[in-house]
């Protein structure tokens, strides 16, 4: 309700300011960032710990600031990018931009995200920018997850074996 209180009648505001408030409500107002200090946590995956502490990986960020656009009416896509997932939306002035809430609801251009894919060594494919499906998003929660489980039982056993 705070957002739409700040966008008041929003079928005249520029998608833009929409994604700049919503980013603003959620980063200043909420505090929500990325997890960059215990990234693999596997509570950076479950969206109620996400809430809560208001802390995540890229993917659950996206996912609580897709569903918060969403009841706005405010068109935004999760993208994954290879290692790093972003959200996409159609600007007017800019063309297709995305946001990084993982690092403060950054704006990105194409070709930004082109260097987050370089960083990575793999070869830029256009399909990248293409929105996930539900099915998608759901496994690459699920491979998180799975992925938080396996390093924490190797760090286990490392640790056990001294």
């Amino acid at each position: 309700e705070r957002i739409r209180g700040e966008l008041g009648d929003s079928s005249t505001v520029p998608i833009s300011r929409k994604v700049h408030v919503v980013n603003n409500v959620l980063v200043k107002d909420y505090g929500f960032c990325g997890n960059a200090g215990d990234y693999y946590n596997y509570r950076n995956s479950l969206l109620d710990h996400v809430i809560e502490l208001r802390t995540g990986i890229p993917l659950s960020l996206c996912i609580v600031y897709s569903c918060v656009c969403r009841r706005l009416g405010i068109p935004m896509q999760i993208t994954g990018l290879p290692g790093h997932v972003v959200l996409g939306f159609d600007d007017e002035l800019r063309g297709r931009a995305f946001m990084d809430v993982f690092h403060g609801g950054r704006v990105l251009s194409i070709a930004d995200c082109q260097d987050i894919v370089s960083a990575y060594q793999v070869p830029w494919n256009d399909d990248f920018l293409s929105p996930l499906s539900t099915k998608s998003v759901m496994q690459r929660v699920l491979n998180n997850l799975s992925n938080c489980h396996f390093q924490a039982m190797a760090a286990n056993s490392s640790f056990n074996s001294d």
